[in-house]
């Protein structure tokens, strides 16, 4: 899996001392949703909120990327059904 804040020819946003998170973060991070994590579709979410943040501020796109192999893609649903079942054994309710 492959998850970039921009292209390898852009710059991202948001990088300086006086914010919380750059917008790749908040995009991806910040008041995440009170239901199961579902990797992919977060990081899709996460891109579309940060193009049309960028072009409600008149920048020149980041373009984040997202390349998830198949086997990966396993993975990561495996490891979301870890998440559902195990998590308020392990961490306590959110």
């Amino acid at each position: 899996m492959i998850f970039t804040a921009a292209a390898s020819d852009k710059a991202s946003f948001g990088c300086s001392h006086e914010n919380e998170y750059t917008y790749f973060g908040e995009a991806l991070f910040k008041n995440i949703e009170d239901k199961p994590y579902q990797f992919i579709e977060s990081f899709n979410r996460a891109i579309t909120k940060i193009t049309q943040r960028e072009l409600s501020e008149n920048l020149i796109p980041s373009e984040p990327q997202l390349f998830v192999g198949s086997q990966m893609k396993e993975k990561l649903q495996l490891l979301e059904q870890d998440i559902v079942h195990y998590t308020p054994e392990r961490f306590g309710t959110f």
